[in-house]
């Protein structure tokens, strides 16, 4: 019994890990953390909404070249039969001379006869129940550019949707490769904690033994204690930092902020060429930004178009087919009739003159908005052109403070030892030491990320390596 149920846990279990990702059991690259945040995304979600709800705006407006099939019908019932009632008719008497009819009546004032009264008679003029039905095939002729402006708008709108969604994906991109970096660097700060805690141990115990033959007293042990504290302190501080950039991480990517998160250690140096004036030229070829701006800039011009199509006639032709019945007649009625029509406002007190001058100053106002965003865009180019440059230069000036901060560190520890230097010297050399090796790693992730920003501000995708343009 229990090999049964030890069999059918271990069962359950395989299949358990089958079922995770795959990132459950590889660590995860960057260019892989990108797919993740971008396939989950909300804002990614909702721009491809956009998108499709574009392209149903784009299927309605060429629907409108299209003949559209009318049909209509009605069904009438009276409250009674329609009649026509002639008469009654009264007695009508008679005075003529029958046998002289020129000649007078026999008995002056007295009829010789009288013709019969009729009593009322109702002929019915229809039905009580009618119907009708009409069927329409209307095909508009010449809308004066109308219908063709607004596909040419729908046709814009689309193109507008997509550049959104990809200008939404960069900026998830870059906010995936700073929580990536986060990530990384706050494993590299925990490793620089466990290390200053290690090597203050160590002094400690070099103290502990120094100070039980009265070698150093009791202060100098005491000093490499509190440090020792203070430095176990920063390690728990380090240890939390992680668990907050990878919950941060996870954030981005859409996942449970407590999935786990093993990543590919990228934190490196890879040199870069971009020139600035190459890059301020790039980002001029490629930010979507401007590619919206534009278009805005072209949909306007479309609508002054839309708005000088009221200057024309609106023509139209329909068959029409039509059928009744009941009524005023009984009689089944049906036929068909071809009409060409056209429609057009002479005078309207200069409407489509105002709306026109309307269109055409919001066209001037986003030409005027694109060259705006034109020179904000080179500023934010310039700005993380010299952020990278920043970094890159703090990255040199680290790694040397951290081989001198080393050097420094086995220098105080051996003057120690030999007792020609002071507790206080070796403690200042390992808070150095610890300082330049964190300003390292943080100098790593600054450049990195600003590499990303800088590929984000030339409008390239934000995780490729930099190269000249």
């Amino acid at each position: 019994m229990e090999n049964r149920r030890a069999s059918r846990l271990s069962w359950w279990l395989a299949l358990c890990l089958l079922a995770l990702p795959h990132w459950a059991f590889a660590a995860m690259s960057l260019d892989e953390a990108i797919q993740v945040a971008l396939e989950n995304n909300f804002a990614v979600l909702s721009a491809r909404e956009a998108v499709q709800g574009a392209e149903h705006q784009k299927k309605s407006a060429f629907a409108d070249f299209l003949p559209k099939l009318r049909a209509e019908g009605s069904f009438t019932h009276l409250n009674e039969t329609p009649t026509l009632t002639q008469g009654p008719t009264p007695r009508i008497p008679v005075y003529m001379n029958p046998g002289n009819p020129w000649g007078p009546p026999p008995n002056p004032g007295q009829p010789i006869g009288f013709i019969p009264a009729t009593p009322a008679i109702s002929r019915p003029l229809g039905e009580q129940d009618s119907w009708n039905a009409r069927g329409s095939l209307v095909q508009p002729v010449f809308t004066g550019g109308a219908l063709l402006n607004r596909y040419r708008l729908a046709q814009i709108g689309v193109e507008s949707a997509n550049t959104a969604v990809n200008r939404i994906k960069q900026d998830i991109s870059l906010g995936v490769v700073q929580a990536y970096f986060g990530v990384l660097t706050a494993i590299e700060l925990k490793k620089v904690a466990d290390q200053a805690v290690l090597l203050l141990e160590n002094q400690k115990q070099v103290s502990q033994e120094y100070y039980n033959v009265g070698m150093i007293p009791k202060n100098d042990l005491l000093r490499t204690e509190v440090q020792l504290a203070q430095r176990v302190r920063e390690q728990t501080v380090a240890v939390n930092n992680i668990e907050l950039a990878k919950s941060q991480f996870n954030l981005v990517l859409q996942r449970p902020l407590q999935t786990p998160v093993e990543l590919v250690d990228m934190l490196a140096y890879e040199p870069t060429t971009f020139d600035l004036e190459d890059s301020i030229r790039v980002a001029q070829e490629n930010r979507l930004e401007l590619k919206e701006a534009a278009l805005r800039v072209k949909a306007s011009e479309r609508q002054v178009d839309l708005a000088k199509s009221s200057y024309f006639p609106q023509v139209q032709v329909s068959l029409n087919a039509f059928k009744s019945e009941g009524g005023s007649t009984s009689a089944l009625e049906e036929g068909w009739s071809f009409v060409a029509g056209a429609t057009w406002n002479i005078f309207e007190w200069g409407k489509t003159r105002e709306d026109v001058s309307a269109a055409l100053s919001q066209v001037r106002r986003d030409e005027l908005g694109r060259l705006q965003l034109k020179d904000q865009i080179a500023l934010e180019v310039k700005e993380a052109f010299l952020a990278l440059k920043v970094a890159e230069k703090n990255i040199l000036v680290a790694k040397k403070a951290v081989e001198q901060g080393e050097e420094n560190f086995r220098m105080a520890q051996e003057r120690y030892k030999e007792q020609v230097g002071t507790i206080t010297d070796v403690l200042d050399s390992q808070t150095l030491l610890t300082q330049a090796q964190t300003d390292y790693y943080n100098a790593l992730s600054n450049y990195n990320v600003a590499k990303a920003a800088l590929n984000r501000a030339m409008g390239l995708a934000v995780y490729q390596a930099a190269s000249k343009p």
